[in-house]
């Protein structure tokens, strides 16, 4: 079973006031281990909360324009699509043997949101 995760396009956390609304502040974007984002939300959503930090107030994710992902079904064709590729390619070089360049190119999609993949 996978772990759910709330993750981003961007792959960071983001941070805001709900329609601008001074008294509902959200979070969301989390994945990983949890230990640095923890750390780092704490800091914004005190800031928010107690407007005393504008250093953390202000960066760059707190009320950022946030990205969609790729609609269903396109994005999980894409992702087995990627997963598939990068899994020929690692093993093509593990092997010794050509790498195929869509494969390559393929696995060069996964960008940030790359993760080991356990169950190979």
């Amino acid at each position: 079973m996978d772990d759910p995760s709330d993750r981003s396009v961007t792959g960071f956390p983001f941070f805001g006031h709900l329609n601008n609304q001074a008294n509902v502040i959200y979070a969301g974007g989390y994945s990983g281990n949890g230990v640095v984002q923890s750390f780092l939300g704490a800091n914004i959503l005190c800031s928010l909360i107690l407007k005393n930090a504008p250093v953390w107030q202000h960066c760059g994710l707190v009320n950022q324009t946030l990205d969609n992902f790729v609609v269903e079904p396109f994005r999980t064709v894409g992702a087995y699509l990627i997963r598939n590729a990068i899994r020929r390619k690692e093993r093509a070089e593990d092997n010794n043997t050509h790498v195929n360049p869509i494969d390559t190119y393929l696995a060069s999609l996964i960008g940030s949101a790359g993760k080991v993949d356990m169950k190979s």
